[in-house]
């Protein structure tokens, strides 16, 4: 049981976790700059949040890698990113 446990949790680490916000958590504070909508802003160079209005929802890690840079595309995010996004707490765009 717990050699099944510990394999789920190297798969998640490997595959990137996306996990709910905790709104109280400092990452998650002011980070969202739209008022109504769900987008998607990159937070750091290898992670994004998913925003509904100005509250985050949930975040998503990417691996730490050189090619996996978060970027958003149309309001998304992903981890496929070539370059460093801007964070500058505004929407990062390609």
């Amino acid at each position: 049981m717990l050699r099944q446990v510990l394999l789920v949790f190297l798969a998640l680490v490997a595959l990137g976790i996306s996990t709910p916000i905790d709104l109280k958590n400092p990452r998650a504070t002011n980070i969202c700059p739209r008022e109504t909508g769900i987008y998607d802003v990159c937070d750091t160079l290898h992670s994004f949040l998913r925003c509904r209005g100005n509250r985050p929802m949930m975040a998503f890690d990417c691996a730490h890698a050189p090619d996996h840079y978060c970027i958003i595309q149309d309001d998304k995010g992903s981890c496929n990113g070539l370059l460093p996004p801007p964070l500058n707490n505004t929407m990062a765009r390609s």
